[in-house]
């Protein structure tokens, strides 16, 4: 019979050890790490760094070649808008799309993964944006680019129209639904389907698809489930400079709902004391499912955080934290047999994994030989602040070999260039977990002939 699993709240629900005749399972419980984890696409992003002169040097995909210092500062995200004013109205050349894959094989080289927004402006009163057929023909050549390079892409923002490309203040009349659906769903096509686009206000995304999303419609590939959310003004005021006033409370809902299942992230832009205070700011990236926030924006409040205390606990929280509390499996099998396994993870942290990501048994003997297994559901289903049990079934080849195996749990990403890189695996809080095998020892299993 197919494999099953349930969503836990709270505590474990009583379930049924399959007995392959030779042993009852063993449970194996582990135990939680409290170390802080350098995770892919989740935590503190870096924006810019300070050069030798104390002044901030801003990520620039395309003249930037070095990002190791990205996580020898403990980050595994950088955040690069690609600024297009030069081009606004002619093809992107060549030269420039070969300069940003130069970026992106750049960040691969440094193990980090990018938030990436394409604008005509960064805000200057000077400059504006460019017409809405234009903005259609960058997108399109820059389809490649998105297309080949999604494997360090974490997320892409929306972008291009008005000031900083955040959907408003557009000197081309393209604030309005018609104008941002088209924008929203090119880029969206220009992606893969395991990629999302975040807009900058849920206003946007309600006028154009309604209501926030639901499990049974998650991860779908529809427009609406892979497009998510970025409030760059987290803070700044009793309605974070974004929602309208009279709805705070049904656009807060309705982020709290739609971020269980698509990204959602974002940054400080101003001090105000009655919600910048770690109290609320923790309570607010929680109920709102926060995978990551800018560290070096605005520098004030971040630094206000240290100061109270609470600096450490939103880096670790930001995102998920995944923790194996036990894995239940029996200790001898037979070779030929079909081995039933079963883990239970917590997900402590804010967010669920918003990437596809699916987590792998591995078997192993001593002279090199494995059987695999992936563990159900993907990742994406561990709930935040709920524990999940998932499961996977080992199917023993006939002829293995008798002896003494070991199992190991592993989250690998899924993209080829990424597979075997331990900085791109989603790490385990537990102890024992080998960062630089990217994978947790979970056990012993005797193999036995038939």
């Amino acid at each position: 019979m197919p494999w099953r699993y349930v969503l836990l709240i709270g505590v474990f629900s009583f379930f049924t050890i399959v007995d392959v005749g030779i042993s009852t399972s063993e449970i194996h419980k582990f135990e939680e790490s409290n170390a802080t984890l350098i995770a892919p696409e989740r935590g503190f992003y870096k924006y810019f760094r300070l050069n030798r002169y104390g002044f901030p040097e801003y990520i620039d995909l395309a003249n930037n070649r070095d990002f190791s210092w990205v996580r020898e500062s403990g980050f595994s995200l950088i955040s690069a808008r690609v600024s297009l004013e030069r081009y606004r109205y002619s093809d992107i050349p060549d030269s420039f799309l070969a300069q940003i894959q130069g970026g992106l094989d750049a960040a691969r080289a440094g193990g980090v993964k990018v938030i990436l927004r394409f604008n005509y402006n960064n805000g200057n009163e000077r400059g504006g944006d460019t017409s809405l057929p234009w903005m259609l023909r960058h997108i399109s050549q820059l389809r490649n680019i998105l297309h080949n390079n999604a494997d360090v892409i974490a997320v892409v923002q929306a972008g291009f129209i008005g000031a900083w490309g955040e959907w408003h203040a557009s000197t081309h009349g393209l604030d309005n639904p018609e104008a941002h659906r088209a924008v929203l769903e090119a880029l969206l096509d220009s992606l893969p389907n395991e990629r999302s686009v975040q807009l900058r206000a849920p206003q946007y995304k309600e006028k154009l698809y309604g209501a926030p999303l639901l499990e049974d419609k998650a991860y779908t590939d529809s427009y609406t489930s892979r497009t998510g959310h970025h409030n760059d003004c987290l803070f700044a005021s009793e309605n974070d400079l974004t929602y309208p006033l009279d709805k705070i409370e049904y656009f807060t809902g309705y982020v709290a709902q739609d971020s269980l299942f698509v990204p959602m992230g974002g940054e400080t832009c101003k001090k105000y004391l009655p919600r910048t205070n770690c109290a609320t700011a923790q309570s607010v990236m929680r109920k709102l499912h926060f995978s990551y926030l800018n560290n070096n924006y605005l520098q004030e409040v971040i630094d206000g955080w240290r100061s109270q205390g609470c600096y450490e606990d939103i880096a670790s929280h930001l995102g998920y934290r995944l923790v194996v509390r036990e894995v239940v499996f029996d200790e001898s099998a037979r070779s030929g047999s079909a081995l039933s396994i079963d883990a239970s993870i917590e997900n402590t942290g804010w967010a669920a994994p918003f990437n596809p990501r699916v987590l792998i048994l591995t078997l192993e003997s001593p002279d090199g030989g494995v059987v695999k297994a992936e563990l159900e559901p993907d990742a994406r289903r561990l709930r935040p602040g709920k524990v999940t049990r998932l499961g996977g079934t080992l199917r023993l080849p006939s002829d293995i070999k008798s002896g003494k195996y070991t199992l190991y749990l592993s989250a690998p990403d899924p993209a080829t260039r990424l597979l075997t890189r331990h900085e791109y695996a989603i790490p385990f809080a537990n102890e024992g977990y080998r960062f630089t095998e990217a994978r947790l020892l979970l056990g012993q299993i005797t193999i036995v002939g038939r």
